[in-house]
């Protein structure tokens, strides 16, 4: 059997397309231990229109989000 421990962080950012968006997980890309390493990793990626950032601790709400320009 094989073990598919998943280890999140605290925040969970997503990105996505304006015209191709995946959806939920399909949009996950990582996750970090504190808003400002999600906020670097974003500035470091470019191949999509719209961000968010959801904090595990806070309900899952989401408290980052925006669009690349």
């Amino acid at each position: 059997m094989i073990s598919t421990t998943l280890h999140m962080k605290r925040f969970l950012v997503f990105t996505f397309d304006q015209y191709y968006p995946n959806g939920g997980w399909e949009d996950f890309q990582e996750s970090f231990e504190t808003l400002e390493a999600a906020k670097n990793f974003l500035i470091n990626k470019s191949n999509f229109d719209f961000y968010q950032v959801v904090d595990l601790e806070e309900n899952g709400n989401i408290v980052f989000e925006g669009q690349r320009k």
